[in-house]
């Protein structure tokens, strides 16, 4: 297993650094400074810095900066993460290696976490670009430097990889990546409460945003940064990131598992 998550990684870097060094990383990069800017134009210029009595209460009492910022920099993680390895199996296909790949007896999940593996050095990379960028502009975030931080991460990460195995079953039935990644991304970022809190949303939206990982890693991280991460706050959202992952983990693989022989019947005949 350990071979094939070492080839795995090795094959994609060189890869990624043969054709697309850079537009990887400054895509996505992009999107999450310009949430940051315009955010703060309005606060700036809309809003007198000012914000409602309902906010300071839903916000956990964070200043407006720092809960986007931390709301764009997770975004950025989560689709860095899921759209990388979301999209290992379609890139197979059309490179012509999906067939090589499914007729290996090697494991698929060593696979998966080959992508992860090195997908998670640029997201990193993108996720701390975001949040050097936000702290120019006020964002206090002093607390990442904490080993709760730390673990919180880790563990969010996981989190949008358990995802990101569903995205790439989805991708590889619908042979289709743009409307399928960018319709569940750009929903994602409506609902999952990354420039306002959910609580605004309706019930029915609320619910739900309830079921994606992304929202609890959000609410998990404005927890730490505001410092009211109590006993009870910690074990909810961790408790909803692993149950949702281990849902998501299994629903996907299973997913990916059942049309295999379909796929190589598909791509054989």
């Amino acid at each position: 297993m350990l071979d094939m998550i070492i080839g795995t990684y090795k094959r994609k870097r060189k890869e990624l650094k043969n054709a697309t060094p850079l537009t990887y990383i400054l895509g996505r990069v992009i999107r999450g400074l310009f949430t940051i800017l315009v955010s703060h134009f309005m606060y700036e210029n809309v809003f007198n810095q000012t914000v409602s009595d309902s906010f300071i209460e839903n916000s956990g009492s964070l200043d407006y900066m720092t809960f986007v910022v931390i709301g764009s920099a997770v975004h950025v993680l989560g689709v860095s993460t899921m759209m990388s390895v979301g999209r290992g199996l379609i890139s197979e296909l059309r490179m012509g290696t999906l067939e090589p790949l499914l007729l290996s007896p090697k494991n698929k999940i060593a696979y998966f976490l080959g992508l992860m593996v090195e997908q998670v050095q640029r997201s990193t990379v993108e996720f701390i670009i975001v949040l050097l960028f936000g702290v120019l502009f006020g964002a206090k975030l002093s607390f990442l430097l904490s080993i709760k931080s730390i673990l919180a991460l880790s563990l969010i990460i996981i989190s949008f990889f358990s995802m990101s195995v569903l995205v790439a079953a989805m991708m590889i039935y619908t042979r289709d990546t743009y409307v399928t990644q960018n319709t569940l991304f750009i929903f994602m970022y409506f609902i999952c409460g990354i420039s306002f809190p959910i609580s605004y949303l309706p019930l029915s939206l609320q619910a739900i945003s309830s079921v994606f990982p992304m929202t609890h890693s959000i609410n998990l991280v404005r927890y730490l940064a505001s410092g009211t991460l109590l006993y009870s706050n910690w074990v909810t959202s961790i408790s909803f990131i692993v149950i949702l992952s281990t849902l998501y983990f299994m629903l996907g693989y299973g997913w990916y598992r059942r049309y295999e022989k379909k796929i190589l019947e598909n791509n054989l005949s």
